[in-house]
């Protein structure tokens, strides 16, 4: 008897492997080359650039031009971080990495440059950025420029990958259409 329901397992876990279940990508802003983007990132970049937002601009968001802007920021920062996927992934296999050296010596250029440490810190509570983010910037930056030193064809190499990335998403603007980039208005 168990082995007539080990095939039947089988089968029906085979024809859903290719299948997206509902929720399956629940905690996923996007899939990029195979490689998941946390939705709570993607929440945080929200959050973030909204709270700035708020506080250059006043805006209702509850008004059809605030959840214009909203959605314009939910749509800036799911490209954001599927370009910074990307820069990610480059990195990697061309073996280029930041060390932690590397970003507090760029921290302490930018609180030098701000400063000193007080002003650094003021900045960051009057943006709402946390030092992380300050150091995920950093770091982003940094590969780039290494990159970009280690190869003259980085940007069209990068353009290419951006160009040819397997993307899937699943937050705004794509959370009915999963289709990227023709969920965001069809820009890369």
């Amino acid at each position: 008897m168990k082995s007539r329901r080990l095939p039947a397992l089988v089968l029906v876990v085979v024809a859903l492997g290719g299948c997206e279940l509902p929720g399956a990508h629940a905690n996923d802003a996007a899939v990029v080359n195979g490689h998941a983007i946390p939705r709570a990132s993607w929440d945080h970049l929200v959050q973030l650039t909204t709270q700035q937002l708020k506080a250059r601009v006043p805006v209702d968001l509850s008004s059809d031009a605030g959840k214009a802007q909203v959605r314009n920021l939910q749509t800036q920062s799911l490209r954001a971080l599927i370009r910074e996927d990307l820069i990610e992934e480059f990195a990697q296999h061309r073996n280029i990495t930041v060390t932690n050296a590397d970003l507090d010596r760029q921290v302490t250029q930018l609180a030098g440059a701000l400063g000193g440490q007080a002003a650094l810190n003021q900045r960051l509570d009057q943006t709402g950025e946390s030092i992380d983010d300050v150091r995920h910037t950093i770091r982003i930056n940094i590969l780039q420029a290494k990159m970009k030193v280690a190869s003259k064809t980085y940007q069209a190499e990068y353009d290419k990958a951006l160009n040819d990335a397997q993307v899937t998403a699943y937050v705004a603007p794509c959370d009915n259409d999963h289709t990227w980039p023709a969920c965001a208005g069809g820009q890369r």
